[in-house]
């Protein structure tokens, strides 16, 4: 591995205090270093990503190492998952729970990475949105919201697996999460926990008006529709907490062909390792 990409959330200190390290570190290990800044107040629109990638192809990145918290890493992934270049999560952000790798052992790590012949992978689900009012799919890390410009009553929506019937969620909105996201805003809405590695979905209601109606883990390879019984109360959808559609005609979820690929090291925690952390489980 010769060229890294360094894509930095410029609004955190701590991330921006991390560059001229690793930059100095490109310079020992004669490694091309390009720098890519991101302001994490602002989600990715099409002409940003397009940049991202045009950059990214410019510098023939073997790895992009991502500095912020999870909002940063979401943002890497939404821009260049297509592109199968590993990203190294870099925690130097709050919350964290994708960035496996303390900001303290950035240095070592990048020594670790560039000197194997092989770079250690977690490979994660992402999905994928297609609505018929849209051609080009939305994608997600962490999870699809399916929501309402409503808010303050119940909907109904309706949803099919695999082309089976399932439900009718009579809810305020029904989140849509992959194993990586169960720890997210899954989790807020007492969704299950699952081994981000696994190749699956959770279809949690939120406040749904049946006591019945509980969260579902489905597999990964499922094709999941969803639609509203009233055509006058278009769908929202959320990918990610950043980008958002709207539709009357319903959607499709399914697998993306393009996982999230993120790097790994002996300095990286496990995810046990965080649930320990985050949680405070003894």
């Amino acid at each position: 591995m010769r060229s890294l990409v360094l894509f930095v959330n410029q609004q955190k200190e701590r991330a921006r205090s991390l560059v001229p390290q690793i930059q100095e570190w490109c310079f020992r290990r004669n490694v091309a270093c390009t720098l890519i800044e991101h302001e994490s107040k602002k989600g990715n629109d099409q002409r940003q990503i397009v940049t991202y990638r045009k950059t990214i192809r410019e510098a023939d990145a073997d790895l992009i190492c991502v500095l912020g918290g999870d909002g940063t890493l979401l943002r890497a992934a939404d821009a260049f998952a297509q592109l199968s270049i590993p990203l190294l999560p870099v925690q130097t952000g709050s919350v964290g729970f994708l960035m496996s790798l303390p900001m303290e052992h950035a240095l070592e790590a990048l020594d670790e990475l560039f000197d194997q012949d092989e770079v250690q992978l977690d490979t994660r689900l992402m999905l994928k949105a297609q609505t018929d009012q849209e051609q080009d799919p939305l994608y997600c890390t962490n999870e699809f919201i399916v929501t309402f410009e409503d808010t303050t009553r119940l909907h109904a929506i309706k949803v099919i697996i695999d082309g089976e019937y399932l439900a009718t969620y009579r809810a305020d909105s029904l989140i849509i999460a992959t194993a990586t996201g169960s720890t997210a805003h899954s989790l807020t809405a007492h969704g299950p926990i699952m081994l981000p590695t696994m190749d699956s979905i959770a279809l949690t209601p939120v406040c749904a008006y049946a006591l019945n109606l509980r969260p579902l883990v489905v597999s990964g390879t499922s094709r999941i529709e969803i639609s509203t019984e009233v055509a006058l109360s278009p769908l929202i959808l959320v990918s990610d907490g950043q980008s958002r559609r709207t539709t009357t005609a319903g959607l499709v979820i399914t697998k993306s062909s393009h996982p999230l690929l993120l790097a790994r090291t002996s300095f990286s925690l496990s995810f046990f390792d965080s649930l320990h952390q985050k949680f405070n489980w003894q």
